[in-house]
């Protein structure tokens, strides 16, 4: 297999919470986020720049699923890349927003008369299903990424995946899933979802409600400032505020874990239909508090995710060691970060 990848540094620009919820402001908030980013790369990088650079889209910004492509006929036929490609580019056409741009038609599930196969080339069937994963993203969003990589690493070439797709493979390569699992991605204003049944990706959904909808609950239920509210957070997670402070923060975010979790389980209900839901879940959060939203009690509530077998919160200390070892070695902050570079480094062959 390939080495182990090595990390020569990382940078992390956080965006500010606002009151509202606006796409406008957040949009404002990522592009400063993003060019702070890319100036402090440039500055690691060197004069050269870098040969390569690998976007990942986080929830809001694509929108992604998976579609079912059948074709069937009368007689028996044989399933060919030809075939595969034109269901693909059949289904790319029915894209009609000028807007949007694909960001990945990722072939993810075959069946053939009903049998789901790992190579489905060279078979004979009458009745052929293929599962897309296809993903879409604002067209002037992704070019000014592009413009921003190209500006300050000079690079040639600028790739983009989603969180949803990554995070499916990086965790089944990982842990060596063959079986369903729930992955969840909490980011900072939003909640990502995605379903694995017998180890393909099936289905993925999200919700308007990450940390910073904790953070505004705060600020308003005490009526301070944002940036106030986001300190108190932190000393509430550090355990560093007088047991009436703390009592009553405990309260505020007890409720404000209420309203996510009946979100997040309106959000299963959508998906899981007449099944239930994988036993195991994996949990990717920013640490502290929000690992533990996902408590066994909290996840009791849903009847139809009956009994977890585990509830995993994905920590660097689990991904340390797929990295090369150094003094210093430090991790990008958010964790989905790590398991992409793991993934890029596979040849987005995980």
């Amino acid at each position: 297999g390939r080495p182990k990848p090595k990390i020569f540094g990382s940078f992390s620009a956080e965006t500010n919470p606002s009151f509202v919820f606006k796409a406008d402001f957040l949009e404002r908030e990522i592009k400063k986020a993003l060019e702070a980013t890319f100036k402090n790369l440039a500055k690691k990088a060197g004069p050269k720049g870098a040969d390569e650079v690998f976007c990942l889209l986080a929830s809001p910004w694509y929108a992604g699923q998976t579609r079912i492509l059948h074709f069937s006929d009368q007689e028996p036929f044989e399933v060919t890349p030809f075939l595969i490609n034109k269901l693909k580019e059949d289904e790319k056409k029915l894209l009609k927003d000028k807007d949007l741009r694909l960001v990945e038609k990722e072939e993810v599930k075959y069946v053939l008369n009903g049998y789901a196969m790992e190579n489905p080339f060279g078979k004979r069937t009458k009745n052929f299903e293929l599962y897309l994963y296809i993903s879409f993203a604002k067209k002037n969003f992704m070019n000014e990424v592009e413009g921003l990589a190209k500006k300050f690493l000079k690079t040639p070439a600028v790739s983009f995946q989603t969180a949803s797709f990554v995070g499916f493979k990086g965790l089944k390569s990982l842990f060596c899933l063959k079986d369903n699992f729930l992955f969840i991605d909490f980011s900072e204003e939003t909640t990502e979802v995605v379903l694995s049944r017998d180890g393909y990706l099936e289905e993925t959904a999200s919700f308007a409600q990450g940390s910073h909808y904790f953070v505004r609950r705060l600020a308003q239920a005490l009526n301070i400032p944002l940036g106030e509210a986001v300190s108190l957070l932190g000393q509430y997670e550090e355990n560093h505020l007088r047991p009436e402070e703390k009592q009553k923060i405990d309260a505020i975010l007890e409720e404000a874990k209420e309203k996510w979790l009946s979100l997040f389980a309106r959000v299963l209900e959508g998906m899981s239909g007449a099944f239930f839901m994988p036993q195991k879940i994996f949990f990717l959060a920013s640490g502290g508090f929000f690992d533990n939203l996902l408590s066994f009690a909290g996840a009791r509530k849903f009847a139809r995710l009956g009994e977890f077998s585990a509830i995993k919160p994905i920590s660097q200390p689990a991904l340390v060691s797929h990295f090369v070892s150094r003094p210093g070695l430090s991790l990008p902050q958010k964790n989905l970060t790590a398991i992409f570079a793991l993934f890029v480094n596979k040849g987005n062959k995980m």
